[in-house]
């Protein structure tokens, strides 16, 4: 509770030494944004008991409400539905989510959550293979990313690298990959028009970030050396309406200065993200999510996502507190 209220009056300081000391024209929809990052710990204050786990009902019901959003992304893409799309202007869908930083978040944890449960409880193989197809619909460059990180995580863990059919596998998959090039290109060029188009404008890193570099250089940087104080320095100040990185430690640091930034992420890592308090599995998954988070951003103050974040903790926490 001391950290809210700790929170809260450094948020206060910052919008108010921001606007000059008045409240700024967008300072309700700034408070939305505030609400979002303190939203984990209001879960934890009154969902969580005192070994941070949950009831078995949650995740008996995460689990139909990824299967249901499944089916949406899949019925989605197969008849082609406008409404369900990731993007209006390229391939992949969201499903029953508004943004791709949901739908992404969402399907990132519901991959470690189901790949956790067959690797190490012999189960739910039907829903891992779903949820994988879903991450390639979903149309994102960070879902692919943290995918194909988590594989390269499962290839290691079970030392699949060691058998030999891992690597008749893999030379079908190159094969495939190989006979199909020209239809492969042709899906690309079809679909990912916009990241082709921003690549030959600004550049490879421009089109891998979607452009949040130069957020970085438009958004950023004037607004340290342009309109900030000694105060926001140390307790932050922005308009996020109008100033927005989507790289995750610059948007916390815009918006909370060093103080806050500094006890924001020492408190979430202490009681939310605590490593101490997750078996390996999950130390190395969470770290991958992280990772996904640094370079595409919208994780901390992403509200929806909290709880589903708490659900799989849970889970790899358990373990731990069985063992």
């Amino acid at each position: 509770m001391l950290f809210l209220i700790a929170m809260t009056v450094i948020f206060f300081i910052g919008q108010l030494s921001f606007n000059d000391f008045l409240l700024g024209p967008n300072f309700i929809e700034n408070c939305i944004y505030f609400g979002r990052y303190l939203f984990v710990f209001f879960i934890m204050l009154f969902l969580m008991n005192n070994k941070h786990s949950l009831k078995t009902q949650f995740y008996k019901v995460y689990e139909i409400i990824v299967i249901f959003n499944c089916i949406i992304v899949i019925t989605t893409i197969v008849f082609d539905l406008p409404i369900f799309k990731t993007y209006y202007y390229r391939f992949g869908s969201s499903g029953a989510f508004m943004t791709p930083s949901i739908i992404t978040y969402f399907n990132a944890i519901a991959l470690i959550y189901f790949i956790y449960q067959f690797l190490f409880k012999k189960k739910k193989l039907i829903e891992l293979i779903l949820v994988s197809v879903v991450c390639f619909l979903t149309g994102t460059k960070a879902m692919i990313f943290f995918f194909v990180l988590s594989i390269i995580h499962v290839i290691l863990l079970k030392k699949l690298y060691t058998k030999r059919n891992f690597y008749f596998f893999l030379f079908g998959i190159l094969v495939i990959l190989f006979l199909a090039k020209d239809k492969i290109a042709e899906f690309i060029y079809e679909n990912f028009k916009p990241l082709i188009e921003v690549y030959r404008e600004h550049g490879v890193v421009s089109a891998l970030t979607s452009l949040r570099d130069v957020n970085f250089r438009n958004n950023f940087l004037p607004v340290l050396f342009e309109k900030w104080n000694w105060l926001n320095y140390l307790f932050g100040g922005t308009d996020f309406e109008i100033y927005r990185v989507e790289f995750e430690i610059f948007d916390v640091f815009l918006y909370f200065g060093i103080i806050g930034m500094l006890l924001y992420l020492i408190y979430y890592f202490k009681e939310v993200l605590n490593f101490n308090r997750i078996n390996h599995f999950g130390k190395i998954q969470i770290s991958i999510l992280i990772l996904t988070a640094i370079i595409s951003g919208n994780f901390l103050n992403n509200a929806p996502i909290a709880l589903y974040l708490m659900i799989v903790l849970s889970v790899l926490r358990n373990d731990v507190i069985k063992e």
